[in-house]
């Protein structure tokens, strides 16, 4: 998994769900886009009412269901029931928004259809949106554009920064900037080209703010002692009457790892790097866990999970990990020069 210079060559968790693009000039239009792709044009989503086994026709509820471009086959999405108001939106009006990214320097790397389509995007490289944390530690910034066919939400961009020595997904939520926008599906196109803008903007402002949380957290001497009890802090030990012999083991195995990571002698390697011993390298250990370490395994069902992870999609890791840096302001805040192991 590693090369032997330490540096880690985990696939980026936001790479690998869908069909990686090398080259488009557009989102939608044509087969050279990306889309075409991905055979992701011509879906034709459609609702109809909903018909249950006994032949049964509910008037106020609808099933939704889409063409497949390859077959000709219309597919129902399974477990998917909408109210009368649910209206479809094809691929093509939904990402017309992102057409307009193109102009504003955005680069193609990948489209992506799961959930059995019900959930659709793509991710765009952001060059000039990059970060390196004390001259050592480079992240690079994606855009995410992502929307729904089963009536749970609008269109959604937002961005990350993805840590290039450990490939762990730094989208947390900061106090002053929000890496998150809501686009209407109904946008004009001239506010699809404003919005563009706008996303640009607002991501711009959140990871600028990132950057001066991290280079002050890397400028904070921290040692393994000083981690390990800001990590009990963050996770505190059961201490119930009836917290179990393996909970209590599992919180043990949960904090070692945490140090291990820490350190540098985590199983998966070094992913410190030259931010080792730093209150920067103590949020990246807290964080690379819940991006490679909550599962155990290496299927192709929980690497799609991950990533799926990363993204805030599921699990709403951008929430877990902005309470995390918090505490770590916080604790670096009062942090003691010494600390009894």
């Amino acid at each position: 998994m590693y090369a032997n210079n330490g540096v880690t060559l985990r696939e980026n968790a936001l790479l690998g769900i869908g069909k990686t693009i090398e080259s488009a000039t557009s989102m939608t239009v044509g087969k050279d886009s990306m889309l075409g792709q991905a055979n992701m044009l011509g879906w034709d989503v459609q609702k109809r009412q909903l018909v249950n086994i006994d032949g049964y026709v509910h008037g106020d509820k609808f099933e939704v269901t889409r063409l497949d471009p390859t077959t000709g086959e219309r597919k129902v999405f399974e477990n998917v029931v909408v109210g009368s108001k649910y209206y479809p939106i094809q691929n093509e009006k939904s990402f017309v928004f992102a057409d307009a990214l193109f102009d504003f320097g955005a680069i193609p790397q990948q489209v992506f259809s799961f959930m059995d389509g019900r959930r659709v995007g793509g991710t765009f490289g952001i060059e000039n949106l990059g970060i390196n944390i004390g001259g050592v530690d480079r992240s690079n910034a994606t855009l995410v554009v992502l929307t729904t066919h089963d009536g749970t939400g609008s269109l959604i961009a937002f961005i990350t920064l993805t840590r290039i020595f450990c490939t762990n997904q730094l989208n947390m939520i900061v106090e002053n900037a929000t890496n998150k926008v809501v686009i209407r599906h109904t946008a004009s196109a001239e506010f699809n080209v404003h919005e563009a803008q706008r996303t640009l903007g607002m991501a711009g402002t959140w990871v600028q703010e990132v950057e001066r949380i991290a280079e002050g957290l890397v400028q904070v001497p921290m040692t393994t002692g000083q981690f390990a009890e800001m990590a009990t802090a963050i996770y505190p030990k059961p201490e119930s009457d009836e917290t179990t012999k393996r909970a209590t083991s599992r919180w043990s195995n949960q904090i070692n790892l945490l140090e291990s990571i820490f350190d540098g002698n985590a199983p998966d390697g070094d992913t410190t790097g030259q931010i080792g011993g730093t209150a920067w390298a103590g949020f990246n250990a807290l964080t690379e866990r819940l991006d490679w370490y909550r599962n155990s395994g290496n299927s192709l069902e929980l690497g799609r999970t991950r990533a799926a992870q990363a993204m805030g999609i599921i699990g709403h890791l951008d929430k877990t990990k902005g309470n995390i840096l918090s505490q770590v302001q916080s604790y670096v805040d009062t942090m003691p020069e010494k600390v009894t192991v």
